[in-house]
């Protein structure tokens, strides 16, 4: 009886000693996992506020010589749009008479 006992307790010991291991490869692994997260966000977030900062900074330098290019293609492409709407008129008048 004794001996089987013995073994009981091993075995029991052995089954603690596995849920006692899991338990602690669980913690480890949460805790890692918080820490490559919050890294991740630590390497993340200056690269996005740098992009952010870089682009508003971009837009308040240039703002106004982007207006003056869209301005121009418009005026080049309705003084296009007009000159193909004479061309067709000239053509109608032409072909009337």
């Amino acid at each position: 009886m004794r001996g089987s006992r013995s073994r009981l307790e091993l075995i029991l010991r052995g089954e603690l000693a596995i849920e006692l291991h899991q338990t602690i490869l669980d913690e480890e692994t949460s805790r890692l996992c918080g820490v490559r997260a919050s890294a991740m966000a630590g390497r993340i977030l200056p690269i996005a506020l740098a992009t952010v900062a870089g682009i508003s900074i971009g837009i308040a330098t240039f703002e106004g010589e982007f207006k003056e290019q869209r301005k121009k293609r418009l005026e080049e492409e309705y003084k296009r749009y007009v000159r193909q709407i004479d061309g067709s008129t000239e053509l109608s008048l032409t072909s009337q008479m």
